[in-house]
């Protein structure tokens, strides 16, 4: 893998990746792991937020609460 030089995230930030558990989002989050990024996930790291209506106002509001300032 190419190195990532001049990344718009800094490195070791927190990033939230809607939809891991498929096709895209899956290698999403395995390139932001790769790459360096904190991560919230592997044994007892990782959080699962369930999110029932992905068109609703404030839908993501629990799954980042209090992870991002």
């Amino acid at each position: 893998m190419a190195p990532l030089d001049n990344a718009v995230i800094p490195k070791g930030s927190l990033v939230l990746v809607t939809g891991a558990n498929g096709l895209m989002g899956s290698h999403v989050a395995k390139q932001f792991l790769e790459y360096g990024y904190k991560k919230d996930y592997g044994k007892d790291r990782f959080e699962l937020v369930q999110v029932d209506d992905l068109t609703a106002k404030g839908a993501f509001d629990e799954a980042v609460k209090g992870k991002f300032s």
